[in-house]
């Protein structure tokens, strides 16, 4: 068990010599977690993005589109940096009673993070 203790801490000091600073650009990033009315996580909706608010409206010209996990969560990667619209919908239950939108444009190196209610 020591011996192992060792070897580990002499990998570190190794490994930890021999870094560089990397400076990685990550494109935005979306999470969007959908409920329903009593706080309850949905599978199985459908997220769809827009980049106009038009587009919203008229559900048109769709830029992305994927659907929640088991915990009602969807993350959308690699987006463009700017202000995204999204309907959230399952069967009757949709999140249109109000303008559903990012509060400013998305910013590399950050996963925006947004809670929306499907009623």
């Amino acid at each position: 068990m020591k011996k192992k203790a060792i070897i580990t801490l002499v990998i570190l000091v190794i490994t930890s010599s021999n870094c560089r600073k990397v400076i990685i650009d990550i494109l935005p990033q979306l999470e969007i977690e959908v409920v329903d009315a009593d706080g309850i996580p949905q599978a199985g909706v459908s997220v769809k993005l827009f980049t106009t608010i038009e587009d919203w409206r008229e559900v048109e010209n769709v830029f992305r589109i994927s659907v929640t996990d088991n915990n009602g969560i969807v993350l959308f990667k690699e987006l463009e940096e700017c202000i995204y619209y999204f309907l959230a919908e399952k069967g009757e239950l949709n999140n249109r009673l109000n303008i559903s939108v990012t509060e400013k444009k998305l910013s590399k190196n950050i996963i925006a993070v947004i809670k929306t209610t499907i009623e």
